[in-house]
């Protein structure tokens, strides 16, 4: 037999069956949609295009067909969805609202004119994030979600940044009533490290945590966002952190509501730094209307304003905080509480006793300061403590007030205004403790540097020889 025959023969047979598998795999497989630019989807409300910006598909299949790196664009408009949540996400990718839908580039984005809602109908979570993923939410109304947790946003084992976004009118219930639900606004739980930035977070409703709801053992960032109008029908109304040691700087937290106590923000055994805040005109109904916090919290309480917070500016229950350089101003009206109302039982052991340290505040315009019932061990130095109208220290036998405090009219520049820097001539100014309280802050709640005199200012803010807006309007 002709041996090079032969060969060609078999080569031929094994490249004709290696062509028929090539084209019965590519008969067989699965339909994909082209996309025209890899890592940019482009979704309107009723898509059905490839989701090129040209040729725009629905949110779902966008979802369907991202994969990490990519990057969703929605068109204004209402999208609504099926199921448990109205987007699950469980990929690293960026979804941004706001989308003009114009074909040209380069692309153009503004929320505001553009809105783009997610919207629950009130039967289902509006967004879930799930998995060891990092996305980015941003630019987006978040409304008419309700679920048992997380009925705005649900987060679990995930890290996103959720920012830019309005998260409104969402609800947290457990079997039809607001008892158990948490987190109506946001709902982060298990090992995330989330941040939550610039956000409007308002009129949200659940039992625990109205507007952001925390339980986990590593840190999420809450920064820069409004947190107004949450309800909580037992505990939270704006925040409530459980076992977590957040950060929380730079929010306006502002008229929030809770039928049992931390009416602004609850601290659960929690070591959360709360810095540079203004906690504005909250209100709970037994204790805490400003900040609560209890079961050995151990957080560092910074450069916060609390103003007009009925029932407390804060209050600590079995717990040791750090409460350096905080203003804390009452409405002056009878009911109004405490500034700071420390209690422990008589019988307490550690670390379920008061300690921790208060130094560097001012405290105005409560019903009393400083007031303590049980074992109460804090340093209390270096505040000025005035103008409370039953007395500015009631504390029990035992507690030890340093020798440092004053009584003083602190110059507020303009309270009628809510201005609540000091004036030139405040008796505040350069009073603070002289060794920097620890942890003695670099700055003050507008971000100046401190000391910029002699020693540290008692207060918030720092004195400087500017002209500031009122710092809930300039917020």
């Amino acid at each position: 037999m002709n041996l090079g025959k032969y060969k060609r023969i078999v080569f031929s047979l094994a490249a004709s069956q290696l062509f028929l598998v090539g084209l019965f795999l590519l008969l067989n497989e699965s339909p994909q949609i082209a996309r025209a630019a890899p890592s940019e989807l482009f979704v309107t409300s009723g898509g059905g295009g490839d989701c090129s910006q040209g040729n725009p598909c629905d949110l779902q299949t966008a979802l369907s067909q991202a994969v990490d790196g990519d990057t969703l664009y929605l068109a204004q408009g209402t999208y609504t969805g099926t199921g448990g949540a109205v987007i699950t996400v469980t990929k690293s990718i960026t979804i941004y609202g706001g989308w003009d839908g114009a074909t040209t580039t380069p692309v153009v984005r503004d929320p505001d004119t553009y809105p783009t809602t997610l919207n629950g109908e009130d039967t289902r979570r509006v967004v879930e994030i799930s998995g060891n993923v990092s996305p980015t939410i941003d630019g987006f109304v978040i409304t008419g979600g309700k679920a048992p947790d997380g009925g705005g946003v649900y987060i679990h084992d995930a890290s996103p940044i959720i920012q830019n976004n309005i998260i409104t009118a969402n609800r947290s219930i457990d079997s039809g009533t607001y008892v158990g639900g948490r987190g109506a606004g946001i709902f982060v739980s298990g090992a995330s490290n989330a941040v939550i930035a610039q956000n409007h977070i308002l009129s949200n409703t659940s039992g625990y945590g109205g507007g952001i709801y925390h339980n986990g053992t590593t840190a999420i960032t809450i920064t820069a966002n409004e947190i107004v109008d949450n309800i909580a029908s037992e505990r939270g109304g704006g925040i409530l952190l459980e076992n977590s040691p957040d950060i929380i700087r730079a929010n306006l937290i502002s008229g929030n509501t809770s039928a049992g106590d931390g009416g602004g923000m609850l601290i659960w055994a929690a070591a959360a730094l709360v810095d540079a805040n203004r906690i504005t005109g909250n209100s709970a109904s037994t204790v805490g209307g400003g900040i609560s916090m209890g079961n050995n919290a151990t957080p560092n309480l910074i450069n916060n304003l609390l103003t007009s917070n009925a029932q407390d500016g804060v209050f600590v229950e079995s717990s040791s905080p750090v409460i350096v350089n905080n203003t804390i101003v009452g409405s002056g009206s009878p009911g109004s509480g405490d500034g700071i109302s420390l209690y422990s039982s008589p019988g307490c052991a550690p670390p379920y006793c008061i300690g921790g340290s208060i130094i560097n505040n001012i405290i105005v315009s409560y019903e009393v300061g400083v007031f303590g019932i049980g074992v109460i061990t804090p340093v209390i130095d270096y505040n000025d403590v005035w103008g409370n109208t039953t007395a500015d220290y009631s504390l029990p036998v035992g507690a030890v007030t340093g020798t440092h405090n004053i009584s003083l009219d602190p110059l507020f520049a303009n309270p009628a205004a809510d201005d609540y820097h000091l004036q030139s001539g405040s008796p505040c100014v350069n009073a603070g403790d002289p060794a920097g309280a620890p942890p003695a802050p670099p700055t003050d709640i507008d971000g100046y540097p401190r000391p910029t005199g002699s020693r540290v200012d008692i207060g918030a803010d720092e004195f400087q020889l500017n002209i500031f807006l009122p710092v809930v309007l300039r917020h």
